[in-house]
């Protein structure tokens, strides 16, 4: 996007990565047969990634149903916001449970809610989004 910037061409009916905002891409002309060709190059790129990401999400789902891993995985799965990608990742990533509890499991990817407590009452907050960042989170 910012080597179109730069060469003048902005994108202004709505929102990026849409099919619309791929055609628009697709009918841009740069002036130069270098700029073209890198271009381009990004764009096949781009268009790539998302057939490239699908297949590795297949390919780990099948290796978390079929691994040493299997049993955790589906008991982390039945927490409440956990995929199987992220349950093989912290099952991998973390490799012997047995001096974990539930909220230490938890907490790992980011999965415990956020907690005031004054005094006698509690209130408890959102689920945050952040937690290990090697242990990926479930797409």
């Amino acid at each position: 996007m910012k080597l179109l910037l730069r060469h003048g061409s902005v994108y202004t009916s709505g929102a990026a990565c849409t099919g619309a905002h791929h055609a628009w891409l697709a009918r841009q002309h740069l002036p130069t047969p270098a700029t073209r060709v890198a271009f381009h190059t990004e764009h096949e790129t781009v268009l790539a990634t998302p057939a490239r990401r699908h297949r590795l999400d297949q390919a780990m789902t099948a290796m978390a149903a079929d691994s040493q891993f299997t049993p955790v995985v589906h008991w982390e799965c039945s927490l409440r916001e956990m995929s199987t990608l992220t349950g093989f990742g912290m099952a991998v990533e973390i490799g012997d449970w047995h001096n974990l509890t539930s909220n230490t499991i938890r907490a790992c990817p980011g999965l415990m809610r956020s907690e005031h407590s004054p005094g006698a009452s509690k209130h408890k907050g959102r689920t945050p989004k952040t937690g290990n960042t090697l242990t990926p989170a479930g797409c």
